[in-house]
């Protein structure tokens, strides 16, 4: 006998989810860009006082 088991979340919870992902996400995004801002500025710099 197959039985199959549905979970089923609640909108609320499914948007706390989304909600989290989306914000782990879009940290993500953002320490990604500041690490190349950094590195840009770095070279900038070096490259203009040498």
């Amino acid at each position: 006998m197959n039985t199959t088991r549905v979970t089923h979340l609640s909108p609320v919870t499914r948007s706390r989810l989304v909600t989290v992902n989306a914000r782990n996400a879009l940290r993500a995004l953002v320490a990604a860009g500041q690490y190349e801002q950094s590195q840009l500025f770095a070279y900038v710099m070096g490259v203009g006082y040498h």
